[in-house]
């Protein structure tokens, strides 16, 4: 009998779960390394942007919904101190966008 070898499309399917399942866990250790590294904010904000697309900046009401309130909790969960997901915008009509970073408060 001859042993079965897995075909290009099984490895492709392997890899395409991989990415969609460890790419978005992998965000909550990005984050706590960053912050404890205190460098790497900037990247860890352009990296994951493709999660943060769907986590909306501009709310009507002053709650978090559900997918911004379990990026917070997982992001800031082993994170230093002060270092959170905040909105910005850069300019009058610019949209908004999280960025990854120390917040400070004076």
């Amino acid at each position: 009998m001859s042993e079965r070898k897995p075909t290009a499309g099984f490895w492709s399917a392997v890899a395409f779960l991989a990415v969609v399942i460890l790419y978005p866990l992998s965000l909550g250790p990005a984050c706590w390394i960053s912050s404890r590294m205190g460098a790497g904010a900037h990247v860890v904000s352009i990296v994951y942007r493709p999660i943060t697309w769907f986590i909306p900046t501009r709310r009507v009401i002053f709650r978090p919904n559900q997918l911004e309130a379990a990026m917070r909790r997982y992001s800031e969960f082993a994170a230093a101190p002060d270092w959170k997901w905040y909105s910005v915008s850069y300019g009058p009509g610019q949209p908004q966008r999280w960025e990854w970073g120390q917040v400070i408060v004076y």
